[in-house]
């Protein structure tokens, strides 16, 4: 029998996703299975740390952290003992939950970055003890703990 869809069956044979993924997984050799394992742990706690985050925005206190986050991105880098004199001002933040402390901690920490950036630091380049940075310092994330009673 010659049938035409026949002959293409045995020239093209499909292959579904999960058939894919199994032939795949045979043939990752041992560090790709553990860069693999990574990749699939990160991708985990990048959305957790949204969940969080969007909890965290959506709670009671969450609209009184949106205006905090936009009034400091307007801050420039000098003004860094500004933003620290308004947070240890905000009582709401000091009697907010831990797990709330956490994410505006982490969301303040983004914004610094933002700013350092603006200003022509890069996100991890650390000013020398000479530098004049003002704000943003590595000093301020702990000091920013320290006030919203974080260990």
């Amino acid at each position: 029998m010659n049938d035409a869809f026949q002959a293409y069956g045995e020239v093209t044979v499909p292959v579904f996703g999960h058939q894919q993924r199994q032939m795949e997984a045979r043939t990752l050799s041992p560090a790709e299975k553990r860069d693999r394992e990574r990749r699939k742990l990160s991708a985990l706690a990048r959305r957790q740390l949204r969940a969080e985050q969007r909890a965290a925005l959506a709670c009671p206190e969450g609209p009184r952290l949106t205006a905090m986050l936009k009034w400091m991105r307007g801050l420039s880098i000098q003004q860094g003992d500004e933003f620290l004199d308004v947070l240890a001002g905000e009582d709401w933040l000091l009697v907010a939950p831990e797990s709330f402390r956490r994410v505006a901690q982490r969301l303040f920490g983004r914004v610094t970055e933002h700013i350092r950036r603006r200003a022509g630091i890069g996100a991890l380049d650390d000013p020398m003890p000479w530098d004049d940075d003002g704000l943003l310092v590595e000093s301020l994330q702990e000091r920013i703990k320290q006030l919203l009673n974080l260990r």
